[in-house]
Order: structure tokens, then sequence, then C-alpha cells
């Protein structure tokens, strides 16, 4: 039991850390030299890029595994409709309010900064209030997804779940990471039979983004169901993934640009490859360091919500400062990064947690 416990405590962590690691990524954004992100300085390091493009890999890839896992986790516990509930408060309620309240503040000043012009209509009707929140829209759909599978068809879901932790288990850990990049090949296919990978509804539910992270989600899912499985795919060492995460660099850096099918199928393949090693990685780290409960690993579980909400129109409107300041890349980084991290902290723990209707509002607790 305390093994299982000591699982749960590790993956909420690292759940909280890869949400967290949005103030690097946004912030490395702002000092990106392709200058494409809500505000950008003029001032800018091809180092921001690197951060942010190796952070881009993982990050979210991992959070929808772990988002995955603790879906399975909570559905077991309660009806179905009971779950939708709990969802709901959690995942739609801050969506909504910080769309209305930060998002609104913060479009309507990079606007006035100039960057960029508001529009109201397409502000509200074709997704400009979505930013950093697309994932909780993602989040929706899954999470609708699993119910319906729960309340009609949930025998079904459990058998075809042991089917796949039963393949899983029959071979070797380092031949079921080869196996899951193709999961995300069929996807793919699925753009040849019709179905238009690049539509959205309102620019809000982005079809693409739907069916990529499904793969990373479902995989979550199946370790909530099969404790052996996780233990071994978090058991994968750590050297030989990184090193085999490097080769496939050098491979994809290697093979030339062309347009044939079996080159895409290739540099698809392999950059799916790399994710699902970085993934590996993560599950390593965060067994081996974040399994004791501790109040520091417990604080910034809890925080990284709020500091998510929050932490994108800290940095907008901080680098808006930087550029009056006219700083330097390599300084203006690592501050804009601290500073908006504590700031983000402060904001939780004294506005969020303090308050039951902010808790409520911008939580979903």
């Amino acid at each position: 039991m305390q093994l299982h416990v000591n699982r749960i405590h590790a993956l909420d962590a690292m759940r909280g850390i890869l949400m967290m690691m949005g103030v690097i990524l946004h912030a490395c954004r702002f000092y990106n030299p392709a200058q494409t992100w809500v505000v950008y300085g003029t001032n800018n390091t091809i180092v921001a890029n690197y951060i942010a493009e190796s952070i881009h890999v993982f990050r979210m890839p991992a959070f929808f595994v772990v988002s995955g896992f603790f879906c399975v986790l909570t559905i077991r516990r309660y009806r179905p409709q009971e779950f939708l509930q709990l969802r709901f408060k959690r995942i739609v309620v801050p969506l909504v309010v910080t769309a209305l309240t930060l998002n609104t503040i913060q479009t309507i000043a990079t606007t006035y900064a100039g960057f960029g012009s508001f529009d109201w209509k397409d502000y509200v009707l074709h997704g400009g209030w979505v930013f950093h929140l697309w994932f909780l829209n993602i989040l929706i759909v899954y999470f609708a997804l699993a119910t319906a599978l729960a309340a009609f068809a949930g025998r079904f879901t459990e058998y075809a779940g042991k089917q796949v932790e039963r393949l899983f288990l029959s071979v070797p850990v380092l031949a079921v990471i080869l196996m899951l990049p193709l999961s995300t090949l069929a996807i793919f296919a699925l753009n040849k039979y019709g179905l238009s990978l690049r539509s959205n509804v309102m620019g809000i539910f982005d079809v693409f983004n739907i069916l990529r992270y499904l793969p990373y989600f479902a995989f979550g899912g199946i370790l909530a169901i099969s404790g052996k499985l996780l233990n071994r795919f978090s058991s994968v060492n750590p050297i030989v993934s990184l090193l085999l995460i490097s080769i496939f660099l050098l491979v994809l850096e290697q093979v030339s640009d062309g347009d044939s099918l079996s080159y895409r199928i290739t540099t698809e393949y392999l950059q799916g490859l790399i994710v699902w090693l970085a993934i590996s990685v993560c599950f390593y780290v965060s067994f081996a360091f974040m399994s004791k409960p501790s109040k520091i690993w417990l604080f910034l579980s809890d925080a990284s919500y709020s500091v998510y909400l929050f932490h994108h129109i800290i940095v907008v409107f901080l680098g808006l400062v930087l550029i009056r300041l006219d700083m330097p890349a390599l300084l203006g980084l690592p501050l804009l990064i601290v500073t908006t991290a504590v700031l983000s902290l402060i904001i939780h723990r004294h506005f969020i947690v303090k308050y039951r209707i902010t808790r409520y509002l911008f939580n979903g607790k």
C-alpha cells in the first residue's frame, strides 16, 4: 500500500513540475529570436530557443500521460456523473474565469502596447481567448470521452486495457517504447482517409492536438491499470534513454529533407520515439526523487495550477517592462523566470488559497 501511495505522490509532484515549467517555456518564448510569441523583446538569445524547444519535446506529452493515469484512478473511485462534476469544477470553472479575466486583460494590454489588434468578435468566437489554456480544452474532451466509456462501455474498456497490458508485459520495456510511436503514425494515417487533422471548432477544440495527445493520455490510463507496467516504464535506465535520444537526434539531422512517404514516416517515427524516451526519463526521475512526501513537493504540487494560470499574464507584463529597460537577454531571461515564479507562488499562497471564492474560481476546489 505504501508503494502505491508513493507512486501517486511521485506522479502528482511530476504533474505539478511539468505545469510549472510553463514559466520557463514562456519566458524563453519572450526572448526567442523568432519573435513569434504574444510579446517579444528586441534583445534575444538563441539559448532561449534551445531551452524552449527542449522543454517542448516532452513536457505536454508527459503531462497528458500523467493526466490519463489520474483520470482512470479517479473514475474508478466515483460514479461517471460524480467524476464529471468533479472535473467540471476543476477544469471548466478555472478555464472560463481565467479566460474572462486574466487573458482578456492581457490581450487589451498587449494591444495597447502595439502587439497585435483586439477584435472582440474574433476574440470570443474564434478562440482568441485560449492562449495557454489550450490543454484544458483537450482535457475536457478526454474527460468527456472517459466518462462516456465508463458509463456505457466500462467492462469492454477494462477488458481492452487488460489486453494491452498483457501485450506490453510480454515484451521487454524498450520494445514497448519502440511500439508506442506507431500510435502517432496511425493517427497521421487518418488524414489520408478523409479526416482533416487541421480542422477545429471555433478555434477552441483543435482536432490535430486532440488526436495527437490521445495516445499519451490513453497510455497513462493503462499505467493506472497495470502497476507492473508502471514500475517497468519508470525503471528504464535514463542514461540509455538519453543516449538513444542523442543518437536519434543526430540521425534526424543527417537525414536529408524530402517529401517521400518513407521519409515522412521515418522522421515522424523517430521524433515520436524521442518523445517517449524523454517521458520515460521523467518517470524515472519522479520515482527516484519525488516519491517521499515532503512539504516542498506538496506545496509546489498544490500551487502548480495557480502558477500555470497566472504566470502567462505575469510574463507578458514583466516582458513589457523589460522591453523598456532594454535589458540584455542573458540577464533578463533568468530574472524573468525567477520573478514570475515567485510572484505566481505569492498569488497562490496569499490570494488563491486564502479565500474560498478564489480557491473555487481559479483552482476548482
